[in-house]
Parts: C-alpha cells; sequence; structure tokens
C-alpha cells in the first residue's frame, strides 16, 4: 500500500435536469508511492480536478474511500489531513489585499497552538518557501496587485509552509509563460528529488507532463484509460482514443521520453520529407 490509496472512489455531480447526475469519477483505484512524482492527464471533463479534489480530502467521494497511510482520510482531524496533504486548486480567488507575506502565514495555520501564533521556527519556515518561489520582493505587496502568475507563486509558496508530506496542484502553469512554467515544474522536481516530497500535479501539456513526471494517470469519461510511464502512456494511439486528436508522437532525442506534434487539419495531410 503507498502514501495514499484511493479504493474505488466515485463521484456525481448534479446538472440542470431536475434528478439527472454526471458522472466525474467511476470507480477510481490507485495507490500513490512515497517520494512519486505522478501526473494527472486527460481532455476537459474527464475527471481530473475532481480526482484531485478527493485525494486531497477536499471532495468526500460518494462511494469508496481514500486511505493516508492506511487511515482512512475522513477519519482524521482537518487540521491533521492539512499537515499531511498540501493543496492548491486550479482556481484561486483573492479579492482582499492581504499582503503576499501575510497570504504565505496562512499556510501555517494546520501548525499553530491554541493561541494561534506562529514562533521563530514557523517564521522562518516562510522566509524559506519564499525564497524558493522567489516571491521574497513580493512580501510586503497586495496579493490583488499581482499577475497571475505571480499569484500563482506566492499560492505556491503558501502551499510549501504547510509542510505536508504531499504536495498537489491542479494546473500549476496555468497563466505562465514558458520560462515560468519550467520554473515551478523544476521547483517542483527538486521537492520531490532534495526534499522526498510526493507531488501529484494535473496538468495539461502532454510534453511537460512527460518531462517531469515518473508516472502518469490517463483519464477519460471518469475512468483510468491508461497508467505507466510517459512511454507508456502518451502514444499516438492512446492520444487518438482518448483526446480524438491526430498527432505525431515521437522519441525526444536528448530525453528519450516521449514528444507529442500536433497535425494540424490544413497540415497533417502534407506528405513529410524523406
Amino acid at each position: 500500500m503507498g502514501i495514499l490509496t484511493a479504493e474505488k472512489v466515485s463521484y456525481r455531480y448534479a446538472v440542470y435536469r431536475r434528478g439527472a447526475t454526471l458522472l466525474a469519477v467511476g470507480g477510481i483505484s490507485l495507490d500513490i508511492a512515497a517520494r512519486e512524482f505522478l501526473g494527472i492527464i486527460g481532455p476537459n471533463g474527464s475527471g481530473k480536478s475532481t480526482l484531485l479534489r478527493i485525494l486531497s480530502g477536499s471532495l468526500m467521494p460518494e462511494e469508496g474511500r481514500v486511505l493516508f497511510q492506511g487511515k482512512p482520510l475522513s477519519s482524521l482531524p482537518q487540521s491533521q489531513v492539512a499537515r499531511c496533504i498540501s493543496f492548491v486548486p486550479q482556481n484561486t480567488y483573492l479579492d482582499f489585499p492581504f499582503t503576499c507575506r501575510e497570504i504565505v502565514l496562512m499556510g501555517r495555520f494546520p501548525h499553530l497552538g491554541w493561541l494561534g501564533l506562529e514562533d521563530a521556527a514557523g517564521l522562518a519556515v516562510v522566509d524559506e518557501v519564499m525564497h524558493l518561489t522567489r516571491t521574497e520582493y513580493l512580501a510586503r505587496r497586495p496579493i490583488t496587485d499581482l499577475s497571475g502568475g505571480e499569484q500563482q507563486r506566492v499560492i505556491l509558496a503558501q502551499a510549501l509552509a504547510q509542510e505536508g508530506e504531499i504536495l498537489m496542484m491542479d494546473e500549476p502553469t496555468s497563466h505562465l509563460d514558458i520560462a515560468s512554467q519550467l520554473e515551478i515544474l523544476d521547483l517542483l522536481k527538486s521537492l520531490n528529488r532534495e526534499q522526498g516530497r510526493t507531488i501529484v500535479v494535473v496538468l495539461h501539456d502532454l510534453n511537460l507532463a512527460a518531462l517531469y513526471c515518473n508516472r502518469l494517470l490517463l483519464l477519460r469519461e471518469g475512468v483510468i484509460a491508461a497508467a505507466g510511464t510517459p512511454a507508456e502512456v502518451i502514444t499516438q494511439e492512446s492520444i487518438a482514443r482518448v483526446y480524438g486528436a491526430r498527432t505525431l508522437v515521437e522519441k525526444n532525442l536528448r530525453t528519450a521520453l516521449p514528444n507529442v506534434v500536433l497535425l494540424p487539419a490544413h497540415l497533417s495531410d502534407r506528405p513529410q520529407d524523406g
């Protein structure tokens, strides 16, 4: 059994028509090993975000259960879950002008005593994670004044301040330019390799998923369509079957990992050189 285990978890959303429901996650079982870097991929509406919320404990499954180190997540106090799992949702709505340092300090709430006061060690953690995420210069800026990419780095710093054994992020590279995407994922990879953090991320970019994740889950309509290494999961056949897209999947000559080349309709029928 891994550090986190899902046992046949399912969840349905109510839709506008009376009595109708929409299956988001259907009977998924998986083990997440300690120190793993797991990527969850799949088309829009395939259940990625719902599954991540279930794994994080922020959404209770209608069927099945999630275990942390063999104990049902639902049986643990919320503060203990927050010390075990740091979760960053895809959209974090921030409309009150807290300073960035105050936002990061909020990540320390699971570790506060009954007086709610942070000690020197906790403040040192805040300084460290703001340094790691290159947000020190934003410490006194209101979070509402920042760009989307800057906000993303501050929210990541907040999650790191929780010091959870598992870090879960839903689309951590959204709103970021190419350089910032690599910067964030490089940081996550460093946390995984050097600090032993277990990382679980939802990603849309298949090439980034192949470059950074040790294992991938490919979802389709709420179930696992494929699971394994990037080379096992990211294939022309699986992309065509799950996404309905025409692609060319080649082996990256430098990394030996799969690299997805999109084939737009106006180009895909052209003869290739050679």
